[in-house]
């Protein structure tokens, strides 16, 4: 099973439960809530050891200048982060 695997099944069950719990009941009006509730479905997911943040700002440096992303979600072990996720 490919590393990615596990993660890509837990965050399509927790954009479902997302969809089904809140948009369909017309309670997300905003991309912001969609964040908000995709962010506690996937915590529902994912093991204990992983750790999900929402719109962190993360510095790249390209060597010319330091620019600063705000991704949507970004989840990560003890270690390093497994993934980035851009809502669109």
């Amino acid at each position: 099973m490919p590393i990615r695997a596990p993660f890509r099944k837990q965050l399509i069950t927790a954009w479902k439960r997302t969809i089904e719990k809140h948009y369909k009941n017309c309670l997300i009006n905003s991309e912001r809530s969609v964040r908000a509730s995709l962010w506690a479905h996937l915590v529902e997911e994912l093991p204990d050891n992983r750790c999900t943040f929402i719109e962190p700002r993360i510095r790249a440096d390209d060597g010319n200048s330091i620019p600063r992303i705000y991704p949507d979600l970004v989840v990560c072990n003890s270690k390093s982060v497994i993934a980035v996720v851009e809502l669109k």
